[in-house]
């Protein structure tokens, strides 16, 4: 009766390892943020563009707070990438 009860128990460890294995390997289950999806912009309210880099000529002429967002934030608002920026 122990035994089988041992055997049922990682029956169950395993099928869940399994299951979640699985779902994490599904796209969009989780989202890592790389340092490439990391975009700025300046918060005048009036912004337009987004800048791949904090040292892009532009964004230095800011002259109110500079912020991050994710590169897809940043199109859904409609933001384009700068010109200057690489």
């Amino acid at each position: 009766m122990r035994i089988v009860l041992i055997f049922n128990n990682m029956k169950a460890l395993i099928i869940g390892i399994l299951a979640f294995t699985s779902l994490s390997m599904l796209p969009g289950y989780y989202q890592k943020t790389t340092k490439q999806d990391i975009v700025y912009f300046c918060d005048n309210g009036k912004t337009v563009v987004y800048h791949t880099s904090k040292d892009c000529k532009a964004i230095l002429k800011c002259q109110h707070t500079i912020k991050e967002m994710s590169l897809a934030d940043a199109k859904k608002k409609g933001l384009r990438k700068c010109k200057l920026c690489k």
